[in-house]
């Protein structure tokens, strides 16, 4: 039994906390991993027996709410939260390989080629609703998949969404962010530019699906990453995946918190099956028609460079240019 173990126990012993207050911090150091379960466990049983009046709000425990809303939990050992360190670990270690990947992009590419693609004005509102129904159908349809994973690998995940706000921060805005410039800016980018967009996509999703490790992630992911690699490639634009990726896993992260901090599938959730098939039915009939339709338009697409809105009036203006040379050389 480490340090923080023996002190906690000691004060489910003697009282120092009231009961629901020890608890709250009984399960947030199991789920960061600083105490076992069979900790968690004796605290708790030793909590039970104990008559507790309810404790007046003060300004130290408005504080304590704050700094959990801020993911920064100081567990009266003065030690920085375990959801901070990860955020500032995946940011550094995605800005580190972006960083660099842009560095060799900037070598190995003409002088005045855009190194990311950002335009604001190729964002079409009908192609983020699009995707977005088409990433949440995307994840029903594989969920049965899914399901047939090990379930083991899922509790470290349910650990990781379980780190406080900065869990949430990273999941919602620097996870999007960071992965859509990387797996879609510049992997998918680079892949298509020598493959072609039908492999470009589809090697750039099998990337992003194995960097989740997790094999129900990954499954998601690439499925998932097939969408967005589609999107971008239609758009130009990081904008509009960069957006789907962020309410897509904005409404997972809220779906993980409405249902008791848990991992639950979308048949538990809806609880009655006659519904769930009508939406999983639903679900399968947009990914069908999805699927045909980025098949489709990638087959035609043999050149592998964009083709969004700014592409094609970038296009029409050369062939109008062209076709006034042409007369002029005429006359």
């Amino acid at each position: 039994m480490n340090t923080l173990e023996k002190v906690l126990v000691n004060r489910a012993q003697n009282g120092t906390y009231h009961k629901e207050e020890l608890i709250e911090i009984a399960k947030k150091l199991w789920i960061t991993g600083d105490i076992s379960e069979t900790v968690k466990d004796q605290v708790l049983e030793i909590i039970k027996g104990r008559e507790d009046c309810e404790p007046p709000v003060t300004t130290e425990t408005r504080l304590e709410d704050v700094e959990n809303m801020l993911g920064v939990l100081l567990v009266r050992t003065g030690s920085v939260s375990e959801g901070f360190s990860a955020f500032v670990c995946y940011g550094v270690q995605f800005a580190v390989t972006i960083l660099y990947a842009l560095w060799v992009r900037r070598h190995r590419t003409a002088r005045g080629t855009k190194l990311l693609r950002f335009g604001v004005r190729r964002v079409d509102p009908a192609v983020v609703l699009w995707g977005l129904v088409m990433t949440i159908a995307t994840s029903l349809v594989v969920e049965p998949l899914v399901d047939w994973m090990p379930e083991g690998m899922l509790e470290l995940l349910n650990r990781q969404m379980g780190l406080g706000g900065w869990m949430m921060l990273t999941s919602i805005v620097l996870a999007p962010v960071l992965e859509e410039i990387l797996f879609r800016g510049i992997v998918q980018d680079s892949l298509t530019e020598k493959l072609g967009p039908l492999r470009g996509i589809l090697i750039g999703a099998c990337v992003f699906g194995i960097v989740h490790i997790i094999p129900q992630q990954v499954i998601n992911a690439f499925f998932v990453g097939i969408v967005l690699g589609f999107i971008y490639y239609r758009s130009g634009s990081l904008v509009p995946v960069i957006l789907i990726h962020m309410i897509n896993n904005a409404i997972s992260y809220f779906s993980w918190v409405l249902s008791g901090e848990r991992i639950v599938s979308t048949r538990q959730m809806i609880g009655n099956d006659t519904i769930y098939y009508i939406v999983y039915a639903l679900a399968c009939a947009v990914f069908v028609v999805a699927l045909i339709t980025i098949v489709r338009t990638l087959s035609r697409d043999k050149a592998g460079r964009f083709v969004g809105s700014a592409d094609r009036e970038e296009a029409t203006g050369r062939e109008k240019v062209s076709s006034s040379d042409d007369n002029i050389n005429g006359l």
